[in-house]
């Protein structure tokens, strides 16, 4: 037993090439019959600005990242990680819990996986697929009982399947709901688990030769369990308010993901639905581990986005794992929101279901910040000018009758911008304050100052908002 633990640990620095920036092989339009979100669906989710994305799966069981350890790996280790759902049971899961966490983080909504591409499921599906049972028990010329036997079976492969059997994810969906918050569902396209499926080369089950022509029965059976899984998701939990799908089926597959495409959206018509694998067909886009530079980013091509990034070295929780600090966690969901976007940390929890205190520590600092400064957050949209130097973002309210100027540094006795102009006679608060603050605008831009009594009893530990009744943006005021 020890060995396979010292090969798991080997396993999980595998390095692997990311495919979700492969060439997708989509065309660039949609079909006259496909509608996208309704701008109301889009308009409500950039609202709520900060969500929570969830990690949590079977390999939580061994604190291994989500799927990826299975890139590269052995026959020892697959049939470790195949089995593992028969060790899968947090018993100190509670969905109230985490919704709470979220909402005292003033998060408005999460996302969940409902599959990754490790194939397993953690909602109660009626889909199988032939999978491997590792056999408990005492057998002839082991000295341990039961490692490395296995017997194959035709299982659901979800949590219904372990020791827990509870549908963690609608669990999640009814926990989020009760408390007003927006519910958001994760799907991989790919999955390394299913032997019918062949078309990808990360895959333990990758056959260069497969497609729909050469394995048509394989083929058949793997985008009909598909689009089953995507019909009891968008069937099983009510009203879905974003599908964050994941990687991408091979170029050849393109007219059946269309076609599964438009059974979601009949399904779930307001459903915002991120643009991983469906090309023109998605609503939105999710910079991962980089926040654009501004607006006008290339990169993100008009689209409405979400940054994620995760709060860990990995997506899923790690043995002795780095956090990164709470300061960076409030920075930049303000840097992300200055600048037109949603920002979801990704949060795991211990195999047992619990958070780490060091997540709920930094969550509720920011959680903290919002409940003085979440004015200048949510229901907001950006400034004409997003960022002034490097200590200073601006939002605006949707009426465009307040400029929200944010300094991520204490300003002293008084703070200056150069990008926006008071409306005469207007008064400018410090947000968590209640003092109308004196101001002058003149050649150096508009000058605020602070008097001691605030400076003495800051409102909060980071980032100082300013409300500011505005005239319309200029670049330049005589």
């Amino acid at each position: 037993m020890r060995r396979i633990y010292f090969s798991l640990v080997l396993l999980q620095c595998v390095s692997f090439a990311s495919a979700q920036n492969r060439d997708q092989g989509w065309s660039d339009h949609v079909d006259v019959d496909y509608s996208h979100a309704p701008s109301a669906a889009v308009e409500r989710w950039q609202d709520w600005k900060f969500g929570m994305r969830i990690h949590f799966g079977v390999y939580s069981v061994l604190s291994l990242d989500a799927s990826v350890p299975l890139i590269g790996s052995d026959k020892e280790f697959q049939t470790i990680y195949f089995t593992l759902y028969q060790e899968f049971d947090p018993t100190g899961f509670n969905a109230d819990e985490w919704a709470d966490l979220a909402q005292r983080a003033g998060m408005k909504y999460f996302v969940v996986p409902t599959r990754h591409c490790d194939g397993f499921s953690m909602y109660d599906t009626q889909t199988k697929v032939k999978s491997i049972r590792r056999i408990i028990g005492p057998h002839e010329d082991r000295s341990e009982p039961g490692i490395g036997l296995t017997e194959p079976c035709l299982i659901h492969y979800s949590v219904m399947d372990t020791p827990y059997k509870v549908d963690i994810v609608g669990a999640l969906v009814s926990a989020f709901r009760q408390r007003g918050m927006g519910v958001g569902l994760y799907f991989n396209w790919a999955d390394f688990h299913d032997p019918d499926y062949g078309g990808d080369n990360r895959s333990p089950f990758y056959r260069p030769s497969y497609s729909n022509e050469t394995a048509p029965a394989e083929w058949g059976a793997f985008i009909q369990r598909t689009t089953d899984s995507l019909r009891e998701i968008c069937t099983n939990y009510g009203k879905i308010d974003l599908l964050s799908l994941d990687q991408n089926l091979p170029e050849w597959a393109w007219p059946d993901t269309v076609r599964i495409v438009k059974m979601i959206r009949k399904l779930q018509p307001d459903v915002l639905l991120r643009n991983r694998g469906i090309g023109p067909y998605g609503d939105f886009l999710t910079p991962e581990h980089w926040v654009p530079t501004g607006p006008s980013d290339p990169r993100l091509g008009g689209m409405a986005w979400e940054a994620i990034e995760q709060m860990t070295s990995r997506w899923a929780l790690q043995a002795n794992d780095v956090f990164k600090s709470k300061e960076w966690l409030l920075s930049t969901l303000i840097d992300v929101v200055a600048k037109g976007g949603n920002f979801m940390p990704g949060v795991s929890p211990l195999p047992s279901g619990k958070f780490p205190p060091e997540i709920i520590e930094r969550l509720e600092y920011a959680g903290a910040w919002l409940r003085v400064n979440g004015e200048a957050i949510y229901n907001t949209r950006r400034w004409n000018a997003y960022q002034e130097g490097d200590d200073i973002r601006f939002t605006r309210s949707k009426d465009g009758a307040h400029v929200y100027a944010i300094s991520l540094k204490w300003p002293g006795q008084s703070f200056k911008v150069q990008s926006v102009r008071a409306r005469e006679g207007s008064a400018i608060t410090l947000l968590g304050t209640k003092a109308k603050l004196k101001w002058r605008q003149g050649q150096d831009g508009l000058v605020i100052d602070i008097p001691d009594s605030i400076a003495q009893h800051k409102p909060c530990a980071q980032a100082y908002v300013f409300k500011i009744e505005a005239q319309p943006y200029r670049e330049k005021y005589e």
